[in-house]
């Protein structure tokens, strides 16, 4: 099937994320999440390497927040301690990030800078775009 369709040239939407942030040397206490239209997916590492990605449909930040808690939950991380490092389609300030900030005690934008972009556009909502060049 795959051959018919030449799905091995594919490349899986989240792809350039997980590599972007795999390079940071990320904490084991981070949740990264990015926001990308009706879907959330997220990311965990555990010394330094992929231990959880999952994605799930998410019809608002309700949705987007009650996967976050499920997840820190199962990965036995308190929400006092754990940071969530978001990226997508979401900005400082606005009503969604208000949310996250209401349940977490550490919410910050993604910083990671892969390409130069116009000062109106935040990098982290080009983030999952700019790894994959």
């Amino acid at each position: 099937l795959s051959a018919d369709f030449n799905l091995q040239a594919a490349v899986p939407a989240d792809k350039g994320w997980i590599n972007a942030i795999s390079t940071t040397n990320p904490a084991d206490s981070h949740l990264y999440l990015n926001i990308s239209g009706q879907q959330a997916a997220f990311l965990n590492f555990r010394r330094s390497k992929l231990y959880l990605y999952n994605c799930f449909d998410a019809a608002g930040i309700d949705d987007v927040l009650y996967y976050c808690l499920f997840i820190a939950a199962q990965l036995q991380l308190e929400t006092d301690e754990v940071r969530l490092v978001v990226s997508g389609d979401i900005k400082y300030g606005d009503e969604s990030f208000n949310k996250l900030t209401e349940f977490f005690k550490q919410v910050t934008l993604n910083d990671i800078k892969l390409v130069q972009v116009p000062s109106q556009i935040q990098t982290h909502q080009v983030l999952s775009l700019a790894a994959l060049s």
